[in-house]
């Protein structure tokens, strides 16, 4: 009995570290829990990538639709228009893109009678002949100006080179003159244009010498005449020169 006394204070020793072995291991496997815990809340970072709205507004991204869907484009081939030059807007039974070279007067067709004389091409068949005279620099009074405009005209063989022969020709208003032949010539026509009804003519000697290609008919030193041949369309001519006015 007296042995087994002894041995009491052992025993409750091996208990007590018993115990606190035990409470260690609580502890210790709170701490793993609390580890494990924070280990899968951290976890969710990865959730939050596999959601992530970034790309899902990526595959989504309107900008494409916006582009695909642009209307500009349809304003610009708008199939409810037509054609301008096909509607006939004079009544004459003729469009612009059938031959009508007046689509504002119904007195002017292909098949229409050619009244001679009176300035008007009813038949279409005609030949316009402009002339830019802004930069003619005649200077008949030598004040050292260009001359005023008063009056164009087309000289030449035809007309005997006298300079109120051959046509008038309109002032356009904008420096430039027109000459309508009623009917377009049916052979080769020489000319030149003479400006206020006064000799000498407009000189192209000189661009001719110099490579000029306006005035054909020439010896490069005495004459240089201009040529329209049939075929070939209306006339635009520079007063005095194989260029146009500044080129």
């Amino acid at each position: 009995m007296h042995a087994f006394r002894s041995l009491l204070p052992l025993l409750a020793l091996a208990a007590l570290s018993a115990c606190a072995e035990k409470e260690v291991e609580a502890e210790d496997t709170g701490t793993d829990d609390t580890q494990d815990t924070a280990t899968d809340t951290a976890d969710t970072s990865d959730t939050a990538d596999t959601n992530d709205t970034g790309d899902t507004a990526d595959t989504n991204d309107t900008g494409d639709t916006t582009d695909t869907s642009d209307t500009s484009d349809t304003s610009d081939t708008d199939t409810g228009s037509s054609d301008p030059l096909a509607t006939d807007d004079d009544g004459d039974g003729v469009s612009e893109n059938d031959g009508d070279c007046d689509d504002t007067n119904a007195a002017v067709f292909p098949a229409a009678v050619e009244v001679a004389g009176n300035g008007v091409d009813e038949n279409c068949n005609g030949l316009t002949a402009t002339v830019d005279m802004t930069c003619h620099g005649v200077d008949a009074d030598a004040d050292g100006a260009q001359d005023a405009v008063t009056s164009v005209r087309i000289v030449g063989p035809w007309w005997g080179w006298g300079p109120d022969g051959g046509p008038n020709a309109s002032d356009n208003g904008d420096g430039t003159w027109t000459v309508l032949f009623e009917d377009a010539p049916t052979d080769a026509m020489e000319y030149l244009w003479s400006i206020n009804l006064t000799p000498p003519y407009e000189n192209l000697i000189d661009d001719m010498q110099g490579g000029g290609a306006c005035a054909p008919i020439t010896d490069y030193n005495a004459y240089a005449n201009r040529q329209w041949a049939v075929g070939s369309g209306d006339i635009s001519d520079t007063y005095a020169s194989c260029t146009p006015c500044g080129g």
